[in-house]
């Protein structure tokens, strides 16, 4: 599930936020900090709603998904890859995949 709000969306609106699919007991829904910012930008029109000025990032973070333990998303060569960032004292024993 993914959910956004911000001066961009609409009224009333919402857009998914990264729940962490795959990733057995994990935070729900954890802060996302986008990371390394793109020039692009998007414009979405659909029926009475339009949302603007969308910006792009090369990787987003998604925070605490494990206590102390950061899941970083980004693309290469067209797929989707993630690197867990284990704060000192976290324990990665936490991290547990659904395959």
């Amino acid at each position: 599930m993914w959910r956004r709000s911000g001066p961009n969306t609409p009224t009333g609106s919402s857009w998914p936020t990264p729940s962490a699919p795959g990733l057995a007991g994990a935070h729900p829904s954890p802060e996302i900090e986008p990371l390394q910012p793109l020039v692009t930008r998007s414009h979405y029109y659909t029926g009475d709603n339009s949302i603007t000025d969308v910006p792009h990032f090369a990787e987003l973070r998604m925070k605490d998904v494990y206590p102390g333990i950061d899941v970083d998303l980004h693309g290469r060569t067209g797929t989707l890859e993630y690197d867990f960032v284990v704060a000192p004292g976290a324990d990665p024993r936490d991290i547990r995949i659904d395959l």
